[in-house]
């Protein structure tokens, strides 16, 4: 997981803050690495990170865009 998280610094240029609470809400939900990166249709939508507790739009684009990069 912490991969995944890497990338949404490097490669979607998000803070600490925004990274830490994107691990905070997945750690609530028992969002694990294997079930965001599932091929074929995206295993979470904007729905429900924001459902969640992903309130920033910004943040919820930046962790589907990290997931449709490790789908292709």
């Amino acid at each position: 997981m912490e991969t995944f998280f890497e990338k949404l610094t490097a490669d979607e240029d998000m803070s600490d803050a925004q990274v830490n609470q994107a691990k905070r809400v997945f750690s609530e939900q028992g969002i694990r690495f294997k079930q965001l990166m599932k091929t074929g249709d995206l295993a979470i939508t904007d729905a429900e990170l924001e459902e969640d507790g992903i309130k920033e739009r910004g943040l919820r684009k930046a962790i589907l865009s990290v997931i449709r990069s490790n789908l292709g």
